[in-house]
């Protein structure tokens, strides 16, 4: 007896609403939600488009690739079917559209099943999902998701030797030498963690990576190792970049709002006594420092944007930034089209979608939280590169802009 709704689909074929109601006699409306499960199969559809109409609720989700950003519902009353895939068994089938019209009759292309690696952040909650690649694993799936899913069931919070327990409860022949490196793979601040392949290139921890699931925490007694939340008020954004010796090391980006508001005071001041230790801003500019990397990316923007912030017109240097529209995922992002030249604090707003641009007209937008301070700068024409080859790409723009629609009122 069938079991999986994958087993009657055909992957990169085009399916509309109606023709899934039809082949699996679905009669409820809610297929018709992002997530969805037909009754009766142990399968959960989920319906991804990622340009949305102005009349939809504005979530964010990007396909990247293998890994799938996806939003759940505000109320998240259907998030337990992605966050219990690993203990239930329902496969997660993802159809995915870049806009309503872009296959006939609204539909979505298959694209096969995709596994829950991770979420973050509430109502709504974010998901990081992977694709399946259908390959055989000696203990069912890689031995880093068991250990995730040991530290998920642990109550977000395991030491290594409660992972290495729970595991091999579940998998008899596990070899427990394997919970100890991936850990320390998996978590953002692991010194480290670029011992392995997957982390030997620059990346931060807001793009999403699988990889980038875990914090480690030294307590008095034990090493602990907790669900990674990107939050600045719990562990904050990091990213992977070489150190003054070649070696790719964590570090922790300073993308807190208490600090865009240090970046802001930095900017009006008339001076500043860097050799002052107990001034706390002396650590900002350490963290401007690391946020200057990728040499060339910087280079190229700076030649683009005649050495001015393309928000503020700022000419000064040493606190312009390049920022990435699309978040860094390795070298094939540190394309000029893929950056803007900014000021610290306004790439921190950039950053953390307080501040937006119309990829369209191209103006300014300001979220009603940083307009008090930063209200001069909205409305206004961002300054682009006088060669066409070189500005913003428009679809990358487009995604930035509505990933922060979050932070700002429907008009």
């Amino acid at each position: 007896m069938e079991r999986y709704t994958s087993e009657r689909l055909d992957e990169g074929a085009v399916y509309t609403h109606t023709q899934l109601s039809e082949i699996f006699s679905v009669s409820d409306s809610t297929i018709y939600t992002g997530i969805f499960r037909p009754k009766g199969w142990a399968s959960v559809w989920l319906f991804v488009t990622e340009g949305k109409t102005p009349d939809r609720v504005q979530y964010t989700d990007h396909l990247d690739g293998d890994v799938l950003l996806m939003q759940g519902q505000t109320e998240g009353r259907a998030d337990h079917l992605l966050m219990r895939q690993e203990t239930s068994g329902f496969e997660l089938l993802v159809f995915h559209r870049m806009s309503k019209h872009e296959h006939g009759g609204a539909g979505f292309r298959y694209l096969g099943p995709f596994h829950y690696i991770r979420h973050f952040g509430t109502r709504p909650r974010s998901f990081v999902l992977q694709r399946d690649k259908k390959r055989d694993y000696k203990y069912g799936k890689q031995s880093w998701r068991w250990t995730l899913e040991a530290v998920r069931q642990l109550g977000g919070r395991a030491s290594p030797k409660q992972v290495e327990a729970y595991t091999v409860e579940r998998v008899p022949d596990f070899n427990r030498a394997n919970v100890g490196p991936d850990l320390r793979m998996l978590s953002v601040n692991e010194f480290g963690r670029s011992a392995w392949a997957a982390n030997r290139s620059a990346r931060r921890t807001d793009g999403w990576h699988p990889m980038d699931a875990l914090y480690r925490r030294d307590d008095v007694e034990d090493i602990v190792y907790e669900l990674y939340d990107p939050d600045p008020a719990v562990h904050g954004i990091w990213e992977l970049a070489a150190d003054s010796k070649g070696n790719m090391r964590p570090f922790r980006v300073s993308d807190s709002p208490e600090i865009v508001r240090v970046q802001a005071e930095l900017e009006g001041a008339k001076a500043f006594d860097a050799t002052n230790d107990n001034d706390g801003r002396t650590k900002v500019l350490m963290s401007i420092a690391r946020r200057q990397g990728q040499p060339k990316f910087r280079r190229d923007l700076f030649a683009a944007y005649n050495e001015r912030c393309a928000v503020t017109g700022c000419p000064v240097r040493e606190i312009l930034e390049g920022a990435h529209i699309k978040p860094y995922r390795g070298e094939h992002t540190n394309h000029v089209t893929n950056g803007v030249l900014l000021r610290a604090d306004i790439h921190s707003l950039f950053d953390l979608g307080l501040l937006r641009v119309c990829p369209v007209s191209w103006t300014v937008e300001v979220s009603d939280q940083a307009r008090p301070s930063y209200g001069e700068y909205h409305g206004q024409m961002m300054r682009l590169p006088d060669s066409e080859m070189q500005r913003p790409d428009a679809e990358a723009m487009r995604q930035h802009y509505e990933r922060c629609a979050g932070n700002f009122a429907l008009d």
